[in-house]
């Protein structure tokens, strides 16, 4: 008879619930490795729009619901998520959190969030960052992660930190490399902007 089927894999239906990562570095014989792992932009917009959102004092709620929403709307607007998934973000988290208003304030509340988003939606917000050419010795890519190595040191990046691949050069987001406690070389004066 043969052994029992191995367990499906757990998998994260919010990833904004994974903890954020700090950099390490492991000394390896000859190779240092270093690796970077991040939130989104993505994630980290939306975790500031609820902060925002729920740390309104009373009073101010409903103008808050109107500026968070606007907020959204700008950068739905802008690309960074769809209109759809923001309002669900936003309106759900209220509804979580302000369970107990009665349900004419709710439903005057969740209007509030979805006319701000409206009103986003007529002014984009649109995110422009800098990604720096590195240049590499050996590359591969996973799933997931790309290792860059130069001159002997290693460093893992998530896929999402990788903007463009040329002639050996990568251009990496600037903040992926920014964390690092031991940094790549970049050549300077070669670096794009890019959108998100």
């Amino acid at each position: 008879m043969g052994q029992p089927a191995a367990p499906a894999p757990e998998v994260n239906t919010n990833p904004s619930l994974v903890p954020k990562q700090k950099p390490r570095s492991i000394a390896n014989k000859s190779k240092t490795i270093v690796s970077y792992q991040s939130s989104s932009l993505k994630e980290k917009t939306i975790q500031r729009l609820l902060v925002k959102l729920n740390s309104a004092t009373e009073g101010a709620r409903h103008h808050t619901r109107l500026v968070v929403g606007k907020l959204a709307g700008g950068y739905a607007a802008g690309g960074l998520f769809s209109t759809h998934e923001i309002t669900e973000i936003l309106v759900n988290d209220y509804q979580a959190h302000f369970t107990h208003d009665p349900p004419t304030v709710q439903k005057k509340e969740i209007k509030a969030i979805t006319d701000g988003i409206a009103y986003g939606l007529r002014e984009p917000i649109t995110i422009q960052q800098k990604a720096l050419a590195v240049p590499y010795d050996d590359c591969e890519s996973g799933d997931y992660t790309i290792t860059l190595t130069q001159n002997n040191i290693v460093f893992e990046f998530n896929c999402d930190a990788i903007v463009d691949v040329a002639d050996n050069l990568v251009y990496l987001k600037q903040e992926a490399i920014a964390t690092l406690g031991i940094k790549p070389k970049v050549v300077h004066g070669m670096s794009k902007a890019y959108h998100k």
